[in-house]
């Protein structure tokens, strides 16, 4: 019996490490191979940070975690596309500056993994440069996979909930 992967949200290592997996690659191609864009929106706790882990698996060509599963045999393991993962997670959402700062830092260092320089000084301008150059470099559109999307947008909320109860004396206790 295998042991079930609690708290493990890379795919790699739940596959390396041989813990329990439900084949779901059957719905992530078609996922992939039949939409341009896809949203995941599930409560929390319910895989998106894996079903993504697997997506960026699949698309960084890495068959030798695949065996034994769906996929395996029905994917183009030879044609791989660069795949710019980003997790909200990694990302400070203290102010908006600090937002752009940390985003510019993630985006720069996907370029330097890459083998790539970023010149542009802007948040969006080095997401549309590494998106370019990603393209140039490898002949393949690029992959966009974001992970925990919703990070900032329920930081903000609670802020916000937060600064108005204390306002009206109705904040969480």
């Amino acid at each position: 019996m295998k042991n079930l992967p609690i708290g493990t949200q890379s795919f790699e290592t739940l596959r390396e490490e041989g813990l329990l997996y439900v084949d779901k690659t059957q719905d992530i191609h078609r996922l992939i191979t039949g939409h341009r864009i896809v949203f995941l929106s599930r409560p929390r706790r319910f895989g998106k940070s894996l079903t993504v882990s697997t997506m960026d698996a699949i698309f960084s060509g890495r068959r030798d975690l695949f065996d034994g599963l769906w996929i395996y045999d029905r994917w183009d393991w030879t044609r791989t596309f660069p795949a710019i993962r980003i997790d909200w997670t990694l990302i400070s959402h203290s102010t908006p500056e600090m937002m752009e700062r940390d985003m510019i830092a993630v985006l720069k260092k996907k370029a330097e993994d890459a083998g790539l320089t970023l010149v542009r000084e802007s948040a969006s301008g080095c997401f549309s440069e590494l998106i370019e150059k990603l393209h140039r470099e490898t002949g393949e559109k690029a992959v966009i996979l974001i992970d925990e999307y919703d990070k900032p947008v329920t930081k903000c909320c609670c802020w916000a909930s937060l600064s108005q109860g204390r306002k009206s004396g109705t904040g969480w206790r």
